[in-house]
């Protein structure tokens, strides 16, 4: 698909001071539209419109790639488009025939002085084409004090947000240490409920439930096993090879989490650059009871659950033990599980 490559003007249109309609009309046709198809790119101006029909306008400013602004003798309306622009995109070149129409808040950012000479023409052509180059080599770079501010409000968020995920994984991290030494001590007594209680979900929960941090299809995978197994160890306290499995589980969890939360802090994690997602499946097996069992794998295939609680090696103990224990506790009498 070919890059969008458009250049969309704003700039009077009715006789002001030393300009009439028609001067403005051979400046946009002989100066700027010539300067911008010589760079490939399309051209076209905004037309005076009101009411519902200003729409078009805003959607242009929102959307084109570029946006020239000429706000030659301080025109009220080109001021105002110009902010709407400037609030909604980047990538904007402001151009006036005198410099003292430039505004000084807008000196530092990509601006252009032409004239109507041939001279000036041919040097503005040469201008335009400059700046044009800068912008598809760098098009997020900042055109306004706008998206100076928007940046700067972005990078506050982002850091009030990374430190926020950097207490919410040392709190998961505690939170599977304190579960670790409950099943060890499980582990122990072969089972038992008596420490059951003292065991904590709440911030693995939270991972799965908000997915406040990406940390993968793998890892995210491996918390939905060890939340299903926590699940299932309230049934069946004394499965001592469910116990062993949710702790050599927990244990390598707990240190990836950890050093995930070191990452973070320091900003050296990055997530994955496609959006790690899991859906749960209903899967039919002649194996598990008549009805049927749910699953789950990964919408990109990396982590998948065959069917009927046939795994290969490299699908996950936990869940190999969970569904071996529910294949063990299935009744004929009802056709459920107990």
């Amino acid at each position: 698909m070919t890059a969008q490559k458009d250049v969309f003007v704003i700039m009077p249109f009715s006789a002001i001071k030393g300009h009439t309609e028609e001067e403005w009309t051979e400046i946009y046709e002989n100066i700027f539209k010539p300067a911008i198809e010589e760079c490939g790119y399309t051209c076209d101006r905004a037309i005076p419109k009101t009411g519902s029909l200003i729409r078009s306008i805003i959607e242009r400013l929102k959307t084109s790639k570029i946006v020239l602004a000429d706000i030659s003798e301080r025109n009220a309306n080109v001021f105002y488009e110009l902010g709407v622009r400037h609030s909604l995109s980047k990538r904007t070149i402001i151009v006036c025939q005198n410099s003292k129409d430039i505004p000084s808040d807008l000196r530092g950012y990509w601006y252009l002085q032409y004239g109507i000479r041939p001279s000036e023409v041919t040097k503005f052509k040469s201008d335009i084409k400059r700046i044009i180059s800068e912008i598809e080599k760098n098009p997020d770079r900042s055109d306004s004090p706008v998206s100076d501010y928007l940046e700067k409000e972005h990078i506050t968020i982002s850091n009030y947000l990374q430190k926020e995920n950097v207490k919410k994984l040392g709190a998961l991290y505690t939170e599977l240490s304190g579960n670790l030494i409950i099943l060890k001590e499980m582990k122990k007594k072969e089972g038992g409920n008596t420490n059951l209680v003292f065991i904590s979900t709440d911030c693995i929960r939270l991972l799965l439930q908000t997915l406040y941090i990406d940390l993968g299809p793998e890892l995210l995978k491996k918390a939905y096993e060890i939340s299903f197994g926590l699940q299932r160890l309230e049934v069946n306290t004394s499965s001592t090879e469910l116990i062993e499995t949710l702790i050599c589980s927990m244990e390598e969890f707990g240190h990836n989490i950890f050093s995930i939360r070191n990452k973070l802090l320091s900003g050296d994690f990055e997530e994955p650059k496609d959006i790690s997602t899991m859906e749960w499946l209903l899967i039919p097996s002649d194996e598990l009871p008549k009805t049927p069992h749910q699953s789950f794998e990964s919408i990109d295939k990396t982590c998948w659950i065959t069917d009927g609680g046939r795994f290969d090696s490299k699908d996950s103990d936990v869940l190999k033990k969970i569904i071996r224990d529910m294949q063990k506790k299935c009744t004929d009498k009802n056709g459920g599980v107990e």
